[in-house]
């Protein structure tokens, strides 16, 4: 059994916001794909 995937715009503002926020650590989603590409070895 799998949960569906839910993209970026389907969430609503508030959850965007939460996400975004600086709330969650050093790690919003704003910077996911900054932050993966730190991580990467190659």
């Amino acid at each position: 059994m799998f949960q569906d995937l839910i993209m970026w715009d389907q969430l609503t503002a508030p959850a965007r916001t939460a996400l975004n926020g600086p709330d969650i650590g050093n790690v919003p989603f704003s910077n996911f794909q900054k932050k993966l590409k730190e991580a990467s070895p190659f």
